[in-house]
């Protein structure tokens, strides 16, 4: 069972739980509309101010409020209901990126468009000083309504200058878009070269259809993220037009490089923004 009310939102389905708390479809009682809503709600057992859940509520408030792109979803509410806390974002009907990419099989002109949407929304982050540290086919959406990519879920945000959180195993399931620096344990600094190695993974597996780091073992992943060790599936690469192979290759490798400066500019740094 499931709450009917949070706030003075209504409940309808939920659709997913994690280890952060529980994401519900809800309506807007207060929209002319009724529109629907995304709402996250952290379990109440963990709103305490140094808990990772709610550091993540705060950062993904502190990021959305200043972020206004239509490649990025929209910050509704935030609040409290009862002794857990709650963020409401817009409803983005549609596809995660992967579902998308695997059921549209979408042609080479569209994945270039959905790739240079996504690098527009977070070189527009990184002007705006926000790094997302956590890019991944499962936090962008393919809207339903017309082949247009939003970017979702901003907990693991940063502010421009922030040290980043380092990787535990509770992120496990991230590590293969992570860049070296995020893995690494001596407090590297990590920004936006962070988020371009991440895009880079995402352009390649859009372009092959499979994930550059495919193997499930975060150990295996981390030492060849760290030695610069290239997967095989790397050489696929050379299948996809040369131009896009370059850019392919050029993003993750420059991660490493580019991640030592106090900040970039995300405008020249992405390929397709």
């Amino acid at each position: 069972m499931h709450p009917t009310e949070i706030g003075p939102f209504r409940v309808v389905e939920v659709l997913g739980r994690g280890g952060m708390g529980t994401v519900f479809k809800a309506i807007d009682p207060r929209s002319e509309t009724e529109r629907f809503v995304a709402l996250k709600l952290i379990r109440s057992d963990s709103t305490g101010p140094a808990s990772p859940e709610f550091m993540s509520w705060r950062s993904e408030i502190e990021a959305l409020s200043v972020l206004d792109h239509p490649g990025i979803v929209k910050l509704v509410d935030v609040g409290e209901d009862g002794s857990s806390l709650y963020l409401v974002t817009e409803f983005v009907e549609g596809k995660t990126l992967d579902r998308h990419m695997r059921l549209a099989k979408p042609g080479l002109a569209e994945v270039v468009d959905l790739a240079r949407q996504v690098a527009q929304a977070i070189a527009y982050a990184h002007s705006r000083g926000i790094h997302h540290l956590d890019l991944k086919p499962t936090n962008i959406m393919v809207r339903e309504d017309a082949a247009r990519a939003t970017v979702l879920d901003f907990g693991l945000a940063r502010l421009s200058g922030l040290p980043g959180r380092k990787h535990d195993p509770g992120f496990s399931g991230t590590v293969r878009y992570m860049a070296p620096e995020q893995l690494d344990q001596d407090g590297s600094p990590v920004g936006a070269a962070s988020d371009l190695y991440a895009f880079g993974c995402i352009l390649f597996e859009m372009l092959v259809g499979r994930p550059l780091y495919s193997q499930d073992d975060v150990a295996e992943i981390m030492n060849e993220k760290s030695t610069g060790v290239r997967p095989p599936s790397w050489e696929i690469v050379e299948m996809v037009p040369t131009a896009l192979s370059r850019m392919v290759k050029r993003s993750p490798g420059m991660s490493r490089r580019r991640a030592t400066g106090p900040r970039q500019e995300s405008h020249g740094i992405f390929p397709l923004a």
